[in-house]
């Protein structure tokens, strides 16, 4: 800012106007030094941390533990600063308490308001962080951090920006609070949807007066399937007994196994190869790409940190194992597994993993939409629930998948459903980007609210308010007089004694703090 400050403002640095303390940690091997009544606050309280005031940390430590280790007792309203891992979280002590090594604290001053410097700091992110040095992990140091530099506009003027910055952040805080609803507004508006898609409400008038030969429809599904050269081997209806509870659905609909509406030929369902011929030694950074759980998401297929087979064992090991285009591809794992979406048509050749199944079904029978859209309804987690099993993660088997019961309506109903679908999901998302765009200007908001604050454009100046560099030249003042003082020689003894009957002195190597206090 430099020449361009406004009347009353003056730029100085961090250690002209405050004392910077570093945190300590006492040794971890003495138990003693642990659970007392000091709060002891760690980068990892602040990291969730939105409040500007903080009273406790994780942990505690005893007066005993402080006054044996570098750590320090620190004053209510002293700003804490990470200073690493990482670097940039800022809060006010909301009481004494003492913080680890992973910051630097500025005692108060009479020069700034709590509340200025936070704000100062918070908007100063960026400035510190390329202050910072370090290899493993960048820290800002104690040296670093009194050369930040500050401006300082007069004690009013801060009260003044103060106050407009918590209003402006007040209302800012609940414009988010009310937007952040919006995302899963619309996952639940997706649900309800699908629910009423694949329970034959959503098309219950449709069906009002047109004749559906559904029973032609399903003989021809079984024709179909029983003139398959090479079926879907099934061994038995696993998961499936008398006691799945399934749900209603329209009479003109029918429970149809999954394996009844593939294609022709014995991989149409099938999970992807094990580890005697599936090894991470032939993964590539390019060659056939390799479908994962991650990759696999209700929203669409999500190439997520790419893997690759060795091409030439993909020829050998792994075709069958193979989707080029239309394929559904359904995750054996999760909470709930059963995680569906269509593999990309314009995507070339890929491979499932173990953990990965793809159905290949015969489109001009059975929507391979209408069949992503139930797998992913609630509806269909619930009865992937009732027969999955696992302990540590829920999982189904492809035996289970190849007989998983489909609620199945005629094809032209199954057209008209993903059709309305399709036409709601993209009203939802249409929204969803109106708010994605919403939230990155608000995003960007605070930076510019800060921008302006600190350039004296927030509020308005007062040619009465007592210039910043009066105050700045009183310290400088109290600071140089305090230096030349004669120091008073104490003995040993009467220190160790009068330590005894006094509160712990929580800070005596920082005279400014003591000088501006007194």
């Amino acid at each position: 800012m430099g020449n361009d400050l406004p009347k009353g403002w003056v730029e100085c640095q961090l250690n002209d106007i405050t004392d910077v303390v570093s945190g300590g940690t006492p040794p971890s091997k003495r138990e003693d030094y642990y659970g007392g009544e000091i709060s002891w606050i760690s980068p990892v309280d602040l990291s969730k941390y939105r409040n500007v005031y903080i009273s406790n940390g994780r942990k505690n430590i005893t007066v005993k533990g402080l006054k044996n280790s570098s750590a320090k007792l620190l004053p209510v309203n002293t700003i804490l600063f990470s200073s690493r891992a990482p670097i940039g979280y800022v809060a006010i002590a909301g009481k004494e308490l003492s913080t680890n090594q992973g910051f630097k604290n500025l005692l108060p001053s009479v020069a700034y308001l709590p509340k200025y410097m936070y704000y100062y700091l918070k908007n100063s992110k960026v400035l510190i962080e390329s202050m910072a040095s370090g290899t493993t992990f960048k820290e800002i140091s104690g040296s670093k951090m009194k050369e930040i530099p500050i401006y300082l506009p007069p004690l009013a003027e801060q009260k003044r920006i103060v106050a407009k910055l918590d209003t402006l952040f007040a209302s800012l805080e609940s414009t988010i609070t009310r937007l952040d609803i919006i995302p899963k507004l619309i996952e639940n508006f997706k649900q309800a949807v699908l629910t009423q898609a694949v329970t034959g409400k959503l098309t219950e008038q449709w069906r009002e007066g047109k004749e559906l030969d559904a029973n032609k429809y399903f003989e021809q599904i079984d024709l179909i399937h029983d003139s398959k050269k090479k079926p879907v081997k099934v061994r038995g209806t696993k998961g499936f007994g008398e006691d799945i509870e399934l749900f209603n659905i329209p009479s003109s609909w029918k429970w149809i196994p999954n394996y009844k509406l593939t294609n022709d030929g014995g991989n149409a369902i099938c999970a992807g190869p094990f580890g005697t011929i599936f090894k991470a030694k032939d993964y590539r950074k390019e060659g056939v790409p390799i479908i994962f759980l991650r990759h696999v998401k209700p929203e669409g297929f999500n190439q997520n940190k790419p893997n690759y087979m060795d091409i030439r064992v993909w020829e050998e090991f792994h075709q069958e194992y193979s989707v080029h285009g239309g394929e559904l591809l359904i995750t054996k794992l999760g909470d709930p597994p059963g995680d569906a979406t269509i593999f990309p048509s314009d995507f070339g050749t890929a491979m499932v993993t173990p953990d990965v199944m793809k159905a290949n079904y015969n489109d001009e029978l059975f929507k391979t939409k209408y069949a992503s859209f139930f797998f992913n309804s609630n509806s269909c987690k619930e009865l992937i629930s009732s027969v999955s099993f696992g302990m540590t993660r829920l999982r189904i088997d492809l035996t289970m998948f190849k007989s998983f019961l489909i609620p199945v309506p005629v094809f032209e109903e199954q057209s008209e459903i993903v059709r309305r679908v399709e036409n709601l999901f993209a009203k939802a998302d249409a929204i969803k980007q109106q708010y994605q765009s919403l939230k990155q200007k608000i995003d960007i908001l605070p930076q510019a609210i800060f921008a302006k604050a600190f350039k004296g454009e927030l509020v308005e100046q007062n040619p009465l308010d007592e210039p910043a560099s009066v105050l700045l030249k009183r310290i400088q003042n109290l600071k140089f007089e305090a230096s030349n003082k004669p120091k008073k020689k104490v003995v040993r003894k009467k220190i160790e004694e009068n330590q005894k009957k006094i509160k712990l002195k929580p800070y005596p190597e920082y005279p400014l703090f003591s000088i501006l206090l007194h």
